[in-house]
């Protein structure tokens, strides 16, 4: 899974970097499959000793976005990773609950046209 990374009135360094793949992108890809979603778009900013984190997950059908400030952006990685996990394990049941209630209301239309059919 790509993603991209902004940086505004912050400098990344190669550690950072490595740590975002590993908290963010790595555990994504567990949750999502490649077709789901596109690149990945992580902001980082810097404001007045505050780290401000955004990320933002486009799929076919919905945006997930997670935002986080606080004074170390390790731990502002941290919160907004697992706030991410929520999201998309949330964005996937309710996926899956609409395709299955899809399924049995194809399933109980079928019954009924063969019950109907072995009636007649």
């Amino acid at each position: 899974m790509r993603f991209i990374v902004h940086c505004q009135n912050f400098v990344m360094s190669e550690a950072l970097q490595t740590y975002l793949e590993q908290k963010i992108v790595s555990s994504l890809n567990l949750h999502l499959s490649e077709s789901t979603a596109s690149p990945i778009i992580i902001s980082l900013e810097t404001r007045k000793k505050q780290h401000i984190i955004e990320v933002t997950i486009l799929s076919k059908h919905s945006t997930i976005r997670a935002t986080q400030q606080s004074d170390n952006m390790y731990k502002s990685i941290d919160i907004v990773s697992m706030k991410l996990k929520k999201q998309v394990l949330t964005y996937k049941n309710k996926k899956l609950t609409k395709r299955n209630n899809r399924r049995d209301k194809i399933l109980l239309n079928k019954q009924y046209f063969n019950d109907d059919l072995f009636i007649s």
